[in-house]
């Protein structure tokens, strides 16, 4: 499969600055975090930044996404949008909606954390058969899946939507139903850990949200 050979660049704007975050193509980080003034000689110096690496390593060309917080974009996105010196390098512009951007920051955390504690399955496939009985990754923190499988089997036996979630898995498992049943169950729950440490909040089941 072919990928587009393209700079990918973040840019997270505030009120006095534009953070910004240059990728490879894959996603893979060049530039984590470069701060820039968000003004017209911040701008300046932010294109010589972007002009400078799409030379480097022979981009085709680059695409710039900023989140939409209130107007702090536009002065910076209409800059990029009729700047000459970019026009030559096939420019794209996105502009992110923040629920967007909460919403995949929250989920790219979870899947993060999955892969630190190895609740997680790497594929083995072999044309179109896809092994059953597939292991979990060998990698990641061994306590720290051991606590969230064990936080898992209390969840099952006291929450409801675990203990529904955790019986569907197991009546869905060729082999090892309970075993299955559980680590699937400690990974869903990763999500909801994830996001009880976003908010900063305690758990509370359904109905004590609902009041």
């Amino acid at each position: 499969m072919t990928t587009t050979n393209h700079l990918q660049v973040g840019i997270d704007f505030s009120q006095k600055k534009a953070d910004l975050s240059l990728l490879f193509p894959d996603g893979q980080p060049l530039e984590p975090h470069v701060p820039f003034a968000n003004s017209l000689p911040g701008y300046s110096l932010a294109k010589q930044l972007l002009l400078d690496t799409l030379d480097e390593y022979a981009f085709d060309g680059i695409d710039v996404s900023g989140e939409a917080t209130g107007y702090f974009w536009l002065p910076f996105f209409l800059q990029l949008a009729v700047d000459p010196d970019l026009a030559p390098h096939d420019l794209n512009l996105f502009l992110l909606n923040p629920r967007w951007v909460k919403w995949f920051k929250k989920c790219f955390a979870e899947d993060a954390v999955a892969k630190i504690a190895g609740l997680w399955w790497p594929r083995a496939d072999s044309g179109n058969f896809q092994a059953q009985d597939r292991r979990m990754a060998k990698s990641g923190n061994r306590y720290l899946r051991y606590y969230l499988i064990q936080a898992a089997d209390r969840m099952r036996k006291y929450i409801p939507e675990y203990a529904a979630y955790y019986a569907r898995k197991y009546k869905e498992a060729a082999k090892h139903h309970h075993k299955r049943a559980l680590v699937l169950t400690a990974r869903k729950s990763v999500g909801l850990v994830v996001g009880l440490l976003h908010r900063n909040e305690s758990y509370r089941s359904k109905e004590e949200r609902c009041t």
